[in-house]
């Protein structure tokens, strides 16, 4: 999970600077367009699956005005399908504080 402090980015603008960060460093790039993604908390973002160099993953983006999130799980295909929903679940628990939103 990485943390981030945009100044009004959009998840969208998010998705696309994590899939540029994945390219330069050769890590699992976008195997699926994004989809709407929204936490427990009603936070509003992107997730789409990930895929390359013999891993799979998921990943998703959220944005505040002032803060941003991208969280990336990834690992190889036996054992990421088997623990995928239980990501999914994690992710959905982020929380912001009210600074945040």
């Amino acid at each position: 999970m990485s943390v981030v402090t945009p100044r009004q980015a959009t998840p969208r603008q998010l998705w696309d600077g994590r899939d540029k960060i994945a390219v330069l460093t050769g890590g699992p790039r976008a195997a699926t367009r994004p989809v709407p993604a929204t936490t427990d908390q009603g936070v509003t973002g992107l997730a789409g699956e990930l895929a390359g160099r013999g891993q799979i993953g998921i990943a998703s983006v959220f944005a505040r005005p002032t803060l941003g999130t991208d969280v990336t799980a990834t690992g190889p295909p036996e054992d990421f399908r088997h623990k995928a929903d239980q990501v999914r679940g994690m992710v959905r628990s982020i929380q912001f504080t009210k600074s945040a939103r």
